[in-house]
């Protein structure tokens, strides 16, 4: 009987899933694609110079770093790469075929870097989950980086990064209709709930929704896709963490200390013990953000690497 019952759940869920619309998020006109793609990767390349590739962290996209001035400062001396990762943002979903799907998204913007033909050494700034991306590509390939600047960066494996609506948006079938119908209804109201606390102790900008082009997250195919790479974050830690020994460029993480996202100092230590070159910073007064309430400081340490 249970088994009959949850059979007849799945055709429900399928017939409704086949026929209903997605719940519409309203978007505004500075969050629409930009039309530049590579290797099904949205992104901007703006500036000349030295060139800097943005990473952004997780349920994001590369608005963040329009929103919080970075490229428009970056880019006075610098070529400018900022994108939004695989499955994010406006870049297409990919499959995984077994692998870790950070490790394959690593692959994926190593060609996809290749491609853009950066001419010298690039410096890789990484925000959050950016951090473990950037850290990957160092360990990938070497020869076309300089560096790594990590803002909160999540690089080390010191706790998992899934949660209950993670896991359920996985789920075959089930994650599908949760992403599709119940997410766009009440994930904006929830996340203004949450930047309060990525914020910390510094103020919620009255425009970082609007700027950030946070509500892009809720897609019911980047919800998915960032579903996903939290709950394989921790095991992707894992995996590259022994690696970081091969790492001989230097690095620079700035951390806040009361950081309520991430363990600050477990990331923090464990890849200093790894890459004994780190320069590590922590700042007061801030949250998982740093970007916003300490830019010029970020500022003076990205162009230490040039």
């Amino acid at each position: 009987m249970f088994r009959f019952l949850c059979f007849k759940l799945v055709l429900f869920l399928l017939f409704i899933f086949k026929l209903s619309p997605v719940l519409a998020i309203e978007l505004g006109e500075n969050c629409q694609a930009t039309e530049k793609f590579s290797n099904r990767i949205h992104y901007m390349d703006v500036g000349q110079g030295p060139p800097i590739i943005l990473i952004h962290g997780a349920a994001s996209n590369l608005r963040e770093f329009v929103a919080n001035g970075l490229i428009e400062e970056l880019s006075q001396k610098h070529r400018v790469i900022a994108f939004d990762r695989p499955g994010m943002g406006w870049s297409k979903p990919y499959e995984v075929s077994g692998q870790n799907a950070i490790e394959v998204q690593v692959e994926l913007i190593h060609q996809f870097l290749q491609n853009l033909d950066l001419q010298s050494e690039a410096l890789l700034v990484g925000h959050s989950l950016g951090g473990a991306i950037a850290a990957g590509l160092l360990v990938l390939n070497q020869k076309i980086f300089r560096g790594f600047v990590g803002l909160a960066p999540a690089v080390s494996p010191v706790g998992p990064g899934s949660s209950w609506y993670t896991k359920v948006a996985t789920i075959p079938i089930l994650g599908s209709f949760f992403s599709r119908f119940l997410v766009p209804l009440v994930g904006p109201k929830m996340m203004e709930k949450r930047l309060k606390v990525n914020f910390g102790k510094a103020s919620v900008p009255q425009t970082y929704m609007t700027k950030s082009c946070l509500k892009l997250v809720f897609r019911p195919e980047a919800f998915g896709s960032n579903s996903r790479d939290l709950n394989e974050i921790y095991d992707y830690h894992k995996m590259i963490y022994p690696k970081y020994k091969t790492i001989k460029k230097p690095a620079t993480l700035i951390f806040s200390k009361d950081d309520s996202v991430i363990d600050t100092y477990g990331h923090a230590n464990k890849f200093k013990d790894m890459v004994p070159q780190t320069k590590v910073i922590y700042l007061d007064n801030t949250g998982h953000l740093p970007q916003y309430t300490h830019k010029d400081l970020i500022l003076e340490e990205i162009q230490k690497f040039f």
